[in-house]
């Protein structure tokens, strides 16, 4: 019997290690559905938002603007939060002439002099109405005809490539008083962000181009294509870094924006009205929490044909509220991302 005992033991030793591999597997089975459901969620969830931008923009500018509201909130309820990046929000859609799509929540920043953008609260607000990607044969006329309509001023950040296009238009805007502004000359994101150099002899080109057609060098004021935290930047920060110094070497001011009119959506966009309607709320908003620079991003490209469509009740929103509407200078508060 006593020689039966170390036997006994030992196949005890490996009924219970046979059991612990068995219980190990288990778990291992059990995580993996966990994940595999996990996954399939997450690939549910974005075929539903993709759907719903496709089909409804509606859905999708809602879904911007209040992570955007959101971020407002935060920087103002926790304003030791640092909030000097964007948010991005991906979405599975076809790459158009601005495919970065960011929500920025740095609201307000220091300028030059250290005076800060929501300093004073009893200060006018003041709306800078901005478009990009300009000028086009459709969408472009239409807008400085309102904007003549209203007597309002804005600031038009041209593609060089574009101007070449329609230097006529570029003249019109800039006898009409509008600021023309830089937005490099390609809009290739791929080549603007290989290194610093091809970043600035991209906007050296566009701004060449626009000397050519004003009969006088134009404001250094720039955009950077898709902003300051466009993805491109974002893993190269290096790159942003050196190209930010050499702008500042050179004497430029660079701007994004704290409002969008989410004028960038796929096509077929959204019902007259509805972008309108949301950058309304969205300005009276941030000015509500004591941001009194707003900086609106809108498009004029040919395929914007909802800008024109919603920019007239912007204007009267705005104006019936008593802001003011400025153009961007050298001397304008600082809004940028980074």
């Amino acid at each position: 019997m006593q020689g039966g005992y170390p036997k006994l033991r030992e196949t005890r030793k490996l009924k219970r290690r046979k059991m612990f591999y068995q219980q190990r597997r288990m778990q291992g089975k059990t995580a993996r559905k966990v994940i595999g459901l996990c996954l399939i969620a997450a690939i549910l969830a974005i075929g539903t938002v993709y759907l719903a931008t496709a089909q409804e923009n509606k859905s999708y500018i809602a879904l911007r603007s209040a992570v955007d509201s959101s971020f407002i909130k935060a920087s103002v309820l926790f304003p030791f939060i640092n909030l000097s990046n964007t948010l991005s929000v991906e979405l599975l859609v076809e790459e158009t002439a601005e495919p970065e799509l960011t929500v920025p929540f740095r609201t307000a920043s220091p300028n030059e002099s250290g005076e800060a953008m929501a300093s004073d609260p009893d200060a006018t607000p003041r709306i800078y109405l901005t478009f990009d990607d300009g000028p086009s044969a459709s969408s472009t006329p239409k807008i400085l005809e309102i904007l003549d309509k209203y007597s309002i001023r804005a600031t038009f950040f041209v593609l060089g490539s574009q101007a070449e296009s329609r230097p006529e238009m570029v003249k019109a805007a800039a006898d009409a008083g509008h600021v023309i502004a830089n937005h490099g000359y390609s809009h290739d994101y791929a080549s603007v962000y290989a290194s610093p150099e091809s970043f600035m002899q991209d906007a050296h080109k566009c701004e060449d181009i626009l000397a050519g057609i004003l009969g006088r060098p134009p404001e250094r004021i720039l955009r950077f294509i898709g902003g300051t935290t466009v993805s491109q930047l974002e893993k190269n920060p290096d790159i942003r870094n050196s190209i930010q110094k050499t702008l500042v070497d050179e004497g430029w001011r660079y701007f994004d924006w704290n409002a969008d009119m989410y004028d960038s959506v796929p096509e077929p966009g959204p019902e007259p009205g509805v972008l309108g309607s949301q950058l309304n709320a969205g300005i009276d908003e941030k000015i509500s929490y004591g941001i009194k620079d707003i900086v609106v991003l809108a498009h004029d490209t040919n395929v914007k044909v909802w800008t024109p469509t919603d920019l007239p009740m912007i204007i009267e929103h705005c104006l019936s509220k008593g802001y003011s509407f400025e153009v961007l200078t050298g001397k304008s508060p600082e809004c940028v991302f980074r």
